[in-house]
C-alpha cells in the first residue's frame, strides 16, 4: 500500500503504473493477500470522464453526487480536477468537507432533508440547496433562513431504468408558486433544478426539460423574480460516451434556441454514475462449485446486497470475465451470491471458461451505487478494500490540476 500526495491532498492505496503487465503484477500481488473480493479504481478513467464532460458541456458545471461512491480518493481527485459536489446528507457534507472543499462548492440537493441536517449545513455555511414543496420551505425558513433555493420540478425521461418523478419533484404548474411562495416568505429563491431519471434512455428529455426550464424562467422575470441558475441533474450514462455526447448536443442545442432567456444563467449538473462507474472494477474470488448436467454454478462473495444490489435496484446484469483462462472450451455457466436467498442470482447465463475454487472473476463498470452500498461484514465477508492505480501522466495531471484548482469556477458568485 502506498500514499501519494499533491499539494495538501493525500491518496491512499495508489499506486503508480505506467503499463498493463506491471498493473496485472499488481493485481495479483492483491490477489495473494486474501480471497475476500477488492476494487480498483483507476484515476485515469476519472479524469478522462472528466476531460469529455469538459469539452462537450463547458458551460455546465459538474457537481458530482457524492451519493453514487463516496470514496474519499474519488472526491479528491475530482475536487482537484474542478468539480463542484452534490450531497444529499450530513455524512456526505462531512466527507466533502473533509477534502477541504469550499462550501460554496456543495448543492444539498435533497428535497426532504432533516433538520438536523440543516442545522449542519448552517455552521458549515453550505448555502445552496433544493426543495419542491411548501412544507420544506417552511422548514427551511425556520432551521436555514440564508439558504440559496432551487426549486426541483418533474421532467422524467419516458425511459429510464429509475424515473425520479415518482418520488421527487414538483408538477411544472406548480414551480411558479413554489417560487413566488419562497419570495412571500423572504427566502433566496435562485433557481430551478430537475432530474430526468437515473439511466436515462431518452435523450430528448434534456430538451423537453430545457424549455419548461425557459418557460418559468420567462414568468418569473415578468413577475420581478431574477433567477440566474439552473441545475439539469443527473442520468447521464457511465461507460458510455457517444450517448452522452449526443445527450450533451442536444442540451446544447435546446439552451442555444433559447439563448435570450439563458443569457447570464448559471448551468450546473448532478452527474454521479457518468464520472465513476467506469472508474472501478470489482474482483471477486471463486468461493463454491456445483457441477450439474447442463450448466457449472459458480458461487462468489459479493451478492445483492451491496456489489449487485442494480440486479434489484435497476434489473442490471453486470457479466464478468475470468482472471485466467485453463482453456478456450467456453461452457454455459450461472453466478450466486453469497446470500441465502433464491434471488441472489447475479447472472442467469453465461458462457466461462472451466474455473476453480479460488480462481478470480472481473466485473467491469462496477464503481456506481456498489462502493457505498457494500455492507461490513456481511455473512463473515470483510467489506472490500479499495485500491487505485494511474499512469504517471495522469498522477502529473491531478497535480497540475490541484496546483490551480483556486482558479476553477466555483459558483460562488450566486445572490
Amino acid at each position: 500500500q502506498k500514499e501519494a500526495m499533491v499539494s495538501d491532498m493525500v491518496l491512499s492505496n495508489l499506486k503508480i503504473v505506467n503499463d498493463a503487465d506491471h498493473l496485472k503484477e499488481h493485481i495479483e500481488e492483491i490477489m495473494e493477500i486474501s480471497d475476500d473480493s477488492f476494487y480498483v479504481g483507476n484515476i485515469g478513467e476519472l479524469i478522462s470522464n472528466y476531460k469529455l464532460w469538459i469539452k462537450h458541456l463547458p458551460n455546465v458545471i459538474p457537481f458530482y453526487a457524492v451519493k453514487c461512491n463516496d470514496e474519499l480518493n474519488v472526491i479528491k481527485v475530482l475536487a482537484a480536477l474542478g468539480c463542484n459536489f452534490d450531497c444529499a446528507s450530513q455524512d456526505e457534507l462531512t466527507k466533502v468537507l473533509s477534502c477541504g472543499v469550499d462550501p460554496a462548492r456543495i448543492v444539498f440537493a435533497n428535497p426532504t432533508k432533516m433538520r438536523t441536517h440543516l442545522i449542519y449545513a448552517v455552521r458549515q455555511k453550505v448555502q445552496l440547496m433544493t426543495f419542491d414543496t411548501e412544507q420544506e420551505l417552511e422548514k427551511i425558513k425556520e432551521f436555514h433562513p440564508e439558504a440559496k433555493l432551487l426549486v426541483r420540478m418533474r421532467s422524467d425521461a419516458k425511459v429510464a431504468t429509475i424515473q425520479m418523478g415518482h418520488k421527487f419533484g414538483c408538477a411544472p404548474d406548480n414551480a411558479m408558486y413554489l417560487i413566488e411562495k419562497a419570495v412571500e416568505m423572504g427566502l433566496r429563491i435562485v433557481g430551478i433544478a430537475f432530474h430526468v431519471g437515473t439511466g436515462c434512455k431518452e435523450p430528448e428529455a434534456f430538451p423537453r426539460a430545457i424549455e419548461l426550464c425557459a418557460s418559468i424562467l420567462k414568468e418569473a422575470k415578468l413577475k420581478g423574480i431574477h433567477l440566474n441558475t439552473v441545475d439539469v441533474g443527473g442520468g447521464f450514462p457511465e461507460n458510455e460516451p457517444d450517448a452522452f455526447i449526443e445527450m450533451a448536443e442536444l442540451l446544447k442545442q435546446a439552451v442555444e434556441k433559447e439563448n435570450e432567456t439563458f443569457k447570464g444563467i448559471n448551468m450546473m449538473a448532478e452527474p454521479g454514475r457518468y464520472f465513476a462507474g467506469s472508474s472501478f472494477k470489482l474482483y471477486a474470488s471463486i468461493i463454491g462449485i456445483r457441477h450439474n448436467p447442463d450448466v457449472t454454478w459458480y458461487y462468489i462473495n459479493r451478492g445483492v446486497i451491496g456489489a449487485f444490489n442494480c440486479v434489484f435496484s435497476e434489473n442490471l446484469i453486470r457479466y464478468p470475465v475470468a482472471w485466467k483462462s485453463r482453456s478456450d472450451d467456453l461452457k454455459p455457466s450461472l453466478i450466486w451470491g453469497p446470500e441465502e436467498i433464491q434471488k441472489d442470482l447475479l447472472v442467469k447465463e453465461i458462457l466461462l471458461p472451466p474455473l476453480e475454487d479460488g480462481d478470480w472473476l472481473v466485473f467491469q463498470t462496477m464503481g456506481a451505487y456498489t462502493v457505498c452500498l457494500d455492507p461490513a461484514n456481511w455473512l463473515a465477508h470483510a467489506k472490500p478494500k479499495v485500491y487505485y492505480h494511474a499512469s504517471e501522466n495522469d498522477w502529473d495531471f491531478v497535480q497540475e490540476a490541484n496546483a490551480r484548482s483556486k482558479e476553477h469556477l466555483h459558483f460562488a458568485n450566486f445572490v
